[in-house]
């Protein structure tokens, strides 16, 4: 493995748990992923958090001040729904957690998630944080932990390397629009937004598979499969490579057409 794939592999991240990941957005735990982020990433040897409330939504990509206040209260709720789930407990009694004082809590052990979790490194953090000013952050962060969910972690040899399977279990999402929507609770305008700020901004790479036919009661029909969306590392090419022939095996086909566009053939018959 070369220099750079092992200076990827040594980047710092967090484990975010897949259960505050995969969850609808009306949940509180949609936001909850931030502040996660937010004290893993200021916690202390001793597992200490020293915060404002006001630092913590700024932090989160908000606004916060005294005029800010439902804002504010949103980030104090989800504190004490951490509280309740014995993930945190208050140092700094939680009523004089407000405004610019300074507070403190730790985290305990309930916090540190040891499975079901996907890891977001802190050059991703930094990046969606820093170069994307278009999207709520909570909506930003959650999509984009939810599509790393489901893109397999393979596991190395002792020497670092891939094993010789290693195109068995493709590191890509391919979900539909309709499985994101169901889950997460977001419009598909929103969907496609954020995947376009996600290749803008270079954390993701994204393939157009195309289309193929499928014969349907003696009718050919023409059907467009997923798009591939992988890490865009020194790997993507590989992923995709590997993810479209899985998709070959999946469709039983050899290949794969140009994609048909089902809005231009609704205005043709619409014509």
């Amino acid at each position: 493995m070369n220099e750079k794939n092992n200076k990827l592999d040594k980047e710092i991240f967090v484990r975010i748990p897949n259960s505050l990941i995969r969850c609808h957005s009306k949940s509180i735990k949609k936001k909850i992923i931030l502040v996660y982020i937010y004290l893993d990433r200021h916690r202390s040897l001793e597992n200490l958090v020293h915060f404002s409330i006001y630092n913590l939504v700024r932090s989160c990509g908000y606004v916060a001040n005294e005029k800010t206040v439902s804002t504010n209260n949103d980030f104090k709720l989800i504190l004490e729904f951490m509280y309740d789930n014995q993930m945190i407990e208050f140092v700094t009694p939680f009523k004089d957690i407000k405004g610019n004082l300074l507070s403190q809590i730790r985290l305990l052990n309930n916090f540190d998630c040891v499975e079901n979790f996907t890891k977001i490194t802190l050059r991703e953090i930094d990046v969606l944080m820093l170069e994307s000013n278009n999207i709520d952050k909570t909506i930003l962060f959650s999509l984009y932990l939810y599509i790393k969910s489901f893109m397999i972690n393979r596991s190395l040899t002792a020497d670092g390397e891939e094993y010789k399977n290693a195109y068995e279990k493709p590191s890509s999402f391919f979900g539909t629009y309709n499985s994101i929507i169901e889950t997460l609770g977001y419009s598909k305008g929103t969907i496609t937004k954020c995947l376009e700020e996600y290749t803008n901004i270079g954390l993701l790479k994204k393939h157009e598979t195309g289309s193929y036919f499928i014969s349907c009661n003696g009718v050919i029909k023409k059907i467009n499969a997923p798009n591939i969306y992988v890490i865009n590392n020194p790997n993507a090419d590989q992923e995709i490579e590997w993810t479209l022939e899985k998709f070959k095996q999946l469709y039983n086909v050899d290949k794969f057409h140009v994609m048909q566009n089902k809005y231009k053939n609704k205005k043709e018959k619409n014509k």
